[in-house]
């Protein structure tokens, strides 16, 4: 089994960004490396759904990190 694209901090940086919907589906698929079809599974609850949707204020924080480099920096 392959190693895991997403953590469940970039699930939250997802769902954010599924609720705000200013992104396309295929535009958040490529701006985290995953298909398309796999966002829409996290958006429909078919992947993450034990990952709960982020406030706004959440949303906008680990978003912000994670376009500044500083999310699940290992």
């Amino acid at each position: 089994m392959g190693r895991q694209k997403l953590s469940e901090t970039k699930v939250e940086v997802i769902k954010y960004l599924l609720k705000t919907r200013q992104h396309k589906h295929s535009d958040i698929a490529s701006l985290f490396g995953v298909s398309r079809c796999q966002i829409t599974r996290i958006g429909s609850g078919k992947r993450w759904d034990n990952i709960q949707y982020p406030d706004e204020l959440r949303g906008q924080y680990l978003y912000l990190r994670y376009l500044n480099g500083k999310l699940d920096v290992e």
